[in-house]
């Protein structure tokens, strides 16, 4: 059965963070992953006149058991990533 890992990284600061990702819990990881990021200037918004002023875009990315990401200034990303496997012990889950 397939399933989904889902990380979700913010970050409020003006520069880029680095963020050490670490899935050993989970066996079989396809390594063709989803990154969806919503970046740019915190005060920017849409209008009719702009609607395209803050989109978020969704590229291809490929992912192991251990990666490190860049998380840009001011965004929100959304890493999806298929599994093989859907029950998995995490440490720190119930």
């Amino acid at each position: 059965m397939i399933g989904e890992v889902i990380i979700r990284l913010v970050n409020t600061d003006s520069t880029s963070v680095k963020a050490n990702i670490n899935l050993p819990a989970f066996r079989s990881l396809n390594p063709a992953a989803t990154c969806t990021v919503l970046s740019g200037d915190p005060m920017a918004e849409n209008s009719f006149e702009h609607p395209q002023n803050v989109i978020p875009k969704t590229s291809a990315f490929t992912v192991s058991k251990s990666f490190v990401y860049s998380v840009l200034p001011h965004s929100l990303t959304v890493i999806s990533i298929k599994t093989n496997k859907t029950k998995h012990k995490i440490s720190g889950s119930k």
